[in-house]
C-alpha cells in the first residue's frame, strides 16, 4: 500500500502515459479519455504489451481524487480507509527485482559481488531524496561493522536486504500499525519456501525467494495452472 514505487501522485503524468500508449497502438487519432479507452479495447495484448515495455511506461495506481482521494501515507495516517480484518506478507528476498534496477551489471551472475565503496555509491544514486545524514545512518544500520574493514566482504546481498526493508517490510509495518491501533484485525507472515515454479525467470539465480512467489500459496493456482506444482 506505500510502497513507494507503487503509486502515481501525478494525474498528468498517469494520462500522458495513457495517450503515449495509445500513440504507440494506432490510437494516436483519439483526444479523449472516451475515445482513448475504447480504441486502446480493440489493440491485441501483446501489442499493447510490447508498446508500454519498448517505451518504458509504468502504470501504478493514481491518485485521481475520484477512486484513490489522497496520496495512500495521508489516506493510512488519517484512518480513511475501510475498517475490515487485513493480511499482509513478505518473501524473504522481497527487494530482489527492486536491486535488479541498481545491480544490471550482476542480472546474469551466478555469484553477484559489490565491495563497500560499490554499495556506497550505488546507494547514493539511489536514494537521491536523502541526505548525508540518512544515508550515513542506513550504512550504520545495514554494514556487517565486523567485516567492515575486510576488502573482499560482499555488500550485494546488504543491499537486497535493504530494499526489501525499504519497499515493502517497513511499509507494511507502518499500514499494520495503523490498522492496529483503530482495533482492526491483523494477519502477517513471511514466506521463506522458494517454490518449484516461479512466476519470474529462472535468471538471476540469486533472486531467491522473490517478490510475488508466495502468491499462487496464498491464493491458489486455480488461473495459473502453470505454476500449480
Amino acid at each position: 500500500m506505500l510502497n513507494p514505487g507503487a503509486i502515481q501522485l501525478n494525474r498528468s503524468a498517469a494520462i500522458e502515459a495513457a495517450f503515449t500508449t495509445g500513440r504507440r497502438t494506432g490510437c494516436g487519432w483519439t483526444h479523449t479519455s472516451e475515445t482513448l479507452a475504447e480504441c486502446l479495447r480493440t489493440v491485441n495484448e501483446n501489442q499493447l504489451a510490447l508498446a508500454i515495455d519498448t517505451a518504458l511506461l509504468k502504470f501504478e495506481p493514481t491518485v485521481d481524487g475520484d477512486f484513490i482521494t489522497d496520496a495512500p501515507k495521508t489516506l493510512v495516517r488519517e484512518g480513511r480507509f475501510k475498517p475490515t480484518p487485513i493480511m499482509l506478507g513478505s518473501t524473504l528476498n522481497d527487494g530482489a527485482l527492486a536491486t535488479v534496477f541498481t545491480y544490471p551489471d550482476q542480472i546474469f551472475k551466478i555469484r553477484p559481488t559489490s565491495d563497500r565503496e560499490d554499495f556506497r555509491g550505488r546507494l547514493r544514486r539511489v536514494f537521491t531524496f536523502a541526505n548525508e545524514l540518512i544515508l550515513d545512518a542506513i550504512e550504520q544500520q545495514y554494514v556487517d561493522w565486523s567485516q567492515a574493514d575486510d576488502p573482499e566482504a560482499n555488500y550485494f546481498y546488504t543491499y537486497m536486504d535493504l530494499e526489501s526493508d525499504e519497499t515493502f517490510l517497513c511499509t507494511q509495518e507502518v499500514v499494520s500499525r495503523e490498522y492496529h491501533v483503530r482495533d482492526h484485525a491483523v494477519y502477517r507472515y513471511l514466506f521463506t519456501h522458494k517454490p518449484s515454479s516461479s512466476p519470474w525467470r529462472p535468471y538471476p539465480v540469486w533472486k531467491g525467494v522473490a517478490h510475488g512467489d508466495d502468491i499462487g500459496f496464498v491464493f491458489g493456482s486455480a488461473f495459473l495452472p502453470e505454476f500449480e506444482k
